[in-house]
């Protein structure tokens, strides 16, 4: 396992091996459950150190250069609604109306018969105003249980995920954006507005604060703003 992770390292990013090796790992556990195995091989074998890297996420102005340079009303309203929610793509095309409360302006997301949430876990995500509207526009012609569709049909995430990839190649944005970074959008604005971190831990649902961390530096002001509150007990003078 040792000489395939270096071997492998040659050949791909840290990040792909250590998918390659967290799917190795999942498999090898099954076997140990189903008693094919005793042991995990893979348990005790470390992932590849990944470099920190800055979430790439849309500015507000590229954002809405985005929004008005997208023709299709379904596709315009899944970017709209990921960007104000920071639902992952699953997520977005899987989301019915029987999750939706406009009254209590909020969406449930969690797992049902056809889609597993991440980790099975779920979440409530508190409307904006914008998705607020957005949803309510919506609900005046429901074609279907789900919230978006494509002329009534559920929207599929790899046709989603090329369309979306078309209009940034289109529009000239930085070939490397892809729909999930809709959801670094979400989190980054929210920072870069002074929310708390935990906070947005909540809103992600991420299953540590550690993975929410890569966006703390967006807010330096607030950090200093922080520490500016120890002036008045440490002035000398």
């Amino acid at each position: 396992i040792d000489i395939f992770r270096q071997r492998r390292l040659r050949e791909v990013s840290p990040t792909t091996s250590n998918l390659n090796l967290r799917s190795l790992r999942s498999a090898f556990s099954y076997a140990v459950r189903w008693q094919w195995l005793s042991t995990n091989p893979f348990t005790r074998v470390p992932l590849c150190k990944v470099p920190e890297r800055s979430p790439l996420f849309f500015s507000a102005e590229d954002f809405k250069r985005l929004v008005s340079g997208i023709k299709e009303k379904w596709l315009k309203s899944i970017v709209i609604l990921a960007a104000c929610t920071g639902m992952r793509r699953g997520e977005v095309v899987n989301l019915k109306w029987r999750d939706v409360d406009l009254a209590q302006k909020e969406l449930r997301i969690e797992s049902s018969g056809g889609y597993r949430t991440k980790c099975g876990k779920r979440r409530a995500i508190p409307l904006n105003i914008v998705a607020l509207q957005l949803l309510e526009e919506l609900s005046k012609d429901r074609l279907s249980d789900y919230v978006v569709t494509v002329e009534g049909r559920k929207v599929r995430e790899p046709y989603l995920s090329r369309r979306f990839k078309q209009y940034i190649h289109r529009l000239g944005f930085n070939p490397s954006f892809h729909f999930h970074n809709l959801r670094h959008s979400f989190a980054s604005w929210l920072v870069q507005n002074g929310a708390p971190i935990y906070e947005i831990q909540k809103l992600m649902g991420h299953s540590t604060i550690q993975v929410t961390e890569i966006y703390a530096h967006l807010a330096p002001n607030q950090l200093h703003g922080t520490v500016e509150r120890l002036s008045q007990q440490l002035t000398l003078s």
